[in-house]
């Protein structure tokens, strides 16, 4: 009788994080880490436009889209803030994503961003206090810096 030994690999679920706006090339970084052998969780809209639906109904489809996006956080190895330039802001990062980010600091995941970060914001600073890896666009850097991350 002879015992097999079980290799568990660990667990390589990313999940995307920005701006709803940018969900054509969050659908651009999400093929190309699942092609690296990422399992991507990504945010998702609510489906309705928001100037469809009175304030309570907006504030409870964003109430449940916050929890559902949290929990992927969760379930992740690290997170990819998706932060390409948006009108005139350098790689924007809005609100929503700082929080976000914060949120996968305090649970101790790694916080990649695709560009640098942006420095014209009023919370540059507190984005920069959070340690993001830069990618600078080099998707492959994310499997380099892996190892290598607090947690």
């Amino acid at each position: 009788m002879s015992m097999q030994q079980n290799t568990v690999l660990p667990k390589r679920i990313i999940t995307l994080c920005g701006s709803i706006k940018f969900i054509d090339v969050m659908t651009s970084v999400a093929e190309q880490l699942e092609l690296a052998g990422f399992e991507v969780l990504r945010p998702v809209a609510s489906g309705e436009p928001e100037f469809t639906v009175d304030a309570e109904r907006a504030k409870a489809i964003r109430h449940r889209l916050i929890k559902q996006h949290l929990a992927k956080i969760d379930q992740s190895v690290a997170v990819l803030v998706v932060n390409p330039p948006k009108n005139q802001d350098d790689n924007y990062i809005g609100v929503s994503t700082l929080g976000e980010m914060m949120y996968a600091f305090g649970t101790n995941k790694p916080i990649f961003i695709l560009n640098q970060l942006p420095t014209e914001l009023d919370y540059a600073v507190d984005l920069a206090a959070l340690e993001p890896i830069e990618l600078n666009g080099d998707l492959t850097k994310i499997t380099t810096n892996l190892g290598a991350c607090r947690g």
